[in-house]
């Protein structure tokens, strides 16, 4: 997950990747407080966890957009020819909403992963 916080210099935003769930994770793996270099103005600084928050991830978005965009119509056209011959719309109409319904999870647990996240804060 990419994590970020401000530079108490440059008040630039600072981001890093971890792998941890929630702040308290966070804490037992880097420390409280977290030790960081700003990429800006290029300081090292330390913040405590409460003020590190978390993002939607860009990557998340863009494979879920491709599995989107690239899913559907490969499914349509991949199930044209069953579409015609068989007669089962219903079927084809929900193999066709596979790549959206894959898109809405990849969204969902993203968000939710984001949320859980940003929603406690280890001093209250």
């Amino acid at each position: 997950m990419k994590l970020f916080t401000k530079c108490p210099y440059c008040k630039s935003e600072t981001s890093f990747y971890s792998f941890v769930s929630d702040r308290a994770m966070l804490s037992k793996e880097k420390g409280n407080p977290v030790q960081l270099t700003c990429k800006k103005c290029n300081s090292d600084f330390h913040t405590e966890v409460d003020n590190i928050y978390a993002k939607k991830s860009i990557i998340a978005i863009i494979v879920a957009l491709t599995i989107l965009v690239l899913g559907a119509p490969l499914a349509f056209i991949g199930l044209n020819s069953f579409i015609r011959d068989s007669g089962y719309f219903v079927i084809s109409a929900g193999m066709i909403s596979i790549p959206f319904v894959i898109y809405k999870i990849i969204n969902a647990q993203d968000r939710k992963r984001v949320d859980s996240f940003n929603k406690f804060k280890i001093k209250g």
